[in-house]
């Protein structure tokens, strides 16, 4: 297994592995996932904001962005005026870009020379037709530090998660199928067939396309087994640093009442989690009340159904004063 080592306090947005000062959510569309995110929220010392927004998605239509000894609020003119009036009265200021890439298609850090980069699927949302020079405007960097990545996702949040420049978990599906070879259940067998079709099909990008990608940026991948399809994606994190170089990694709960196998799943990703990165120290699993008998995990369905997890319904506003 990779092993490396500590790593100081570099970071990003659908930020990297940053000391993160507030997590903002819709209050609708995060409400079954609310009382669990508060505890953990709290544990952290991480305040937790339930505002009115157009999109329950609240990563993808805005990223807060330091700009100069303030911040900015970059948005695609897709945000609600609840929103907007909000981060106004914090002196916030909202600039809507051309250049916008969505919040689940953007990472942003910075190199060793302490440079901003941006990372983006190489498909933008929202603004497809966005070229390089119009994203280094808006996210303020320079044309040469944009990555673009080749997407074997609809996002790169979906497969792709940031710990630290400049090492990058990568989903590969061998190692996903590789775990669920040591279970018989009928899903286990039909999961294992649909990943070897993805493997195998020419359309999308591949994972050792998202390897190359990243080695020529600089970059080091970090291989783990982290979607499984059927609404169980653990790659879909919020990562959290901490004052001692240590991190939380926040993600998505497989429990499942109905499913033994995928319930052992994430036990098996925490264990190899921590082996590859071993500043995470503390890894948590987010599940969703009971709506009805028929769904025990909201977040299952959500990713299932809805194509989103944790990372996706959280905004995250890095505290600036401390993230050097």
């Amino acid at each position: 297994m990779n092993m490396i080592p500590k790593i100081s306090n570099i970071s990003f947005k659908g930020y990297d592995a940053c000391p993160i000062k507030n997590l903002y959510v819709d209050s609708v569309g995060f409400k079954p996932f609310h009382h669990e995110m508060k505890n953990i929220a709290k544990n952290e010392g991480v305040g937790l904001v339930k505002m009115n927004d157009s999109s329950k998605w609240m990563q993808d239509n805005k990223t807060l962005l330091q700009s100069g000894n303030g911040e900015i609020l970059l948005n695609c003119g897709d945000v609600s005026y609840d929103v907007l009036n909000y981060f106004n009265r914090r002196g916030i200021e909202s600039k809507n870009q051309y250049g916008f890439v969505t919040g689940g298609n953007c990472f942003i850090g910075k190199n060793e020379k302490g440079e901003r980069w941006v990372m983006a699927g190489s498909k933008q949302s929202f603004l497809i037709d966005s070229k390089e020079d119009l994203i280094a405007d808006a996210y303020e960097v320079d044309k040469k530090n944009i990555i673009l990545i080749p997407q074997q996702d609809y996002h790169l949040d979906m497969f792709l998660r940031p710990v630290g420049y400049p090492y990058v978990l990568v989903d590969d599906p061998e190692l996903d199928i590789k775990n669920l070879s040591g279970f018989n259940s009928d899903s286990a067998k039909n999961t294992i067939e649909y990943l070897k079709y993805i493997i195998n099909s020419k359309e999308n990008p591949k994972c050792e396309d998202t390897i190359k990608a990243l080695k020529d940026a600089g970059f080091i991948p970090i291989r783990i087994a982290g979607n499984y399809l059927n609404g169980i994606n653990f790659m879909n994190a919020i990562v959290n640093r901490h004052k001692d170089g240590t991190m939380t990694y926040i993600t998505n709960s497989s429990l499942s009442d109905g499913n033994e196998d995928f319930s052992k799943l994430q036990e098996m990703f925490e264990a190899e989690l921590k082996a590859k990165v071993p500043d995470i120290k503390k890894v948590y699993f987010i599940k969703g009340k009971q709506k009805n008998p028929q769904c025990d995990n909201e977040m299952m369905s959500h990713l299932q159904w809805e194509g989103g997890g944790i990372h996706c319904l959280c905004l995250e506003e890095p505290n600036f004063e401390v993230w050097a």
